[in-house]
């Protein structure tokens, strides 16, 4: 009986090949994350964006701005958002009390969603993500 040897050139080379294609369809679809991100919010391109920027302090979503924003995230991205309670980590449009939500919402936790096809306090608080 002849044994394969799981770590042979080839095997390697395959899965070496899968890791590339798996990064690249990420970044693409942070990237698209992005592009949506801008688009959405009417912010310019010239205001830089990555995986830590704040969706309320750094980007200024609010109110009922911050409710659309979510609905067109959930439809473009196939998100389920159904217990995700915005009113938790978005302030209220124009308030002026200073609002301190539960937890800091940031684009990583929108391209978790994304991953995971649903937005709620699991995928935020990184509760059992399997």
């Amino acid at each position: 009986m002849i044994r394969t040897n799981q770590r042979s050139p080839n095997n390697v080379r395959k899965t070496m090949q899968k890791l590339r294609i798996f990064i690249a369809m990420e970044e693409q679809t942070f990237n698209d994350l992005l592009d949506f991100v801008y688009a959405k919010t009417l912010l310019s391109k010239n205001v830089a964006l990555g995986p830590n920027s704040r969706l309320c302090d750094d980007i200024g979503l609010t109110g009922w701005d911050a409710h659309e924003f979510f609905m067109a995230y959930a439809e473009r991205f196939q998100v389920d958002v159904s217990a995700f309670q915005l009113a938790d980590y978005v302030g209220a449009e124009g308030s002026m009390f200073h609002f301190l939500p539960k937890t800091v919402l940031t684009i990583h936790h929108l391209f978790l969603g994304i991953q995971h096809s649903k937005l709620d306090d699991q995928i935020i608080n990184g509760v059992n993500l399997s």
